[in-house]
């Protein structure tokens, strides 16, 4: 059973957000890796109970953003 990738990508900014989602899908893809990436607008809501942050193999984090940052 091919094992599925869980990638968090966090910026407040979304043209970044969709740029990383972009970069990393192509990437998963030519490498054939099967992954899920789910977005975050805020370090809160990454942080929150709901989003489960420690159930993420990679978390893409921006270090600079309003309230919680990276």
């Amino acid at each position: 059973m091919e094992r599925t990738v869980k990638i968090a990508v966090c910026d407040d900014e979304e043209k970044y957000r969709e740029d990383i989602v972009r970069f990393v899908a192509e990437h998963c893809m030519v490498r054939n890796v099967a992954y899920r990436i789910d977005t975050f607008a805020s370090g809160r809501e990454l942080a929150a109970p709901e989003g489960r942050m420690a159930g993420y193999d990679i978390i893409y984090l921006d270090i600079n953003m309003a309230e919680m940052d990276g």
